[in-house]
């Protein structure tokens, strides 16, 4: 079984817990999206879409609002914040105080679609924190209770 298809399996059993579904998008709508921001989203990511186009994980210390497609394309790029995070994908946020953003060219070497948070009041790579490899694995983190927003800043010096 895949790891998308397993998260997918975990999504369900916690539906009504921990997870706020909604309506699932269309394969056109994916890609009427990806065109608009000029790349494929991952398999895993598409596959969330296609189950809940956007939805709310509320595990025991993080929340992660994702973004419906209409969302994410109103969000990408962001007036405010998109400026100070060039070239990241903003997917959503915890319903409050951080924003979710993914790096689709693994600019800050993390590896290509890896996900960061980052508090709105300090919009920056060097306070933003690697929280997973992908919108998969945040998901998976924010059910297992992982502290997504205690881990290390980047620190990275920008020009």
């Amino acid at each position: 079984m895949h790891d998308d298809d397993q998260l997918l399996d975990l999504v369900d059993m916690q539906e009504k817990k921990l997870w706020k579904r909604k309506s699932p998008a269309t394969y056109e709508e994916i890609e009427s999206v990806e065109q608009r921001l000029g790349l494929r989203l991952p398999d895993g990511y598409r596959k969330l879409f296609l189950y809940s186009n956007g939805g709310e994980f509320a595990g025991s210390r993080a929340r992660v609002s994702l973004f419906s497609l209409k969302d994410l394309t109103e969000f990408n790029p962001d007036p405010v914040w998109s400026h100070r995070i060039p070239g990241m994908i903003i997917i959503g946020d915890d319903a409050g105080d951080f924003i979710f953003y993914c790096d689709p060219q693994d600019h800050l070497k993390r590896g290509a679609w890896a996900v960061f948070v980052v508090g709105k009041g300090a919009v920056s790579f060097a306070y933003s924190r690697y929280v997973a490899a992908d919108a998969v694995h945040l998901c998976r983190r924010v059910i297992n209770g992982d502290a997504i927003l205690r881990e290390p800043y980047l620190n990275i010096v920008e020009k």
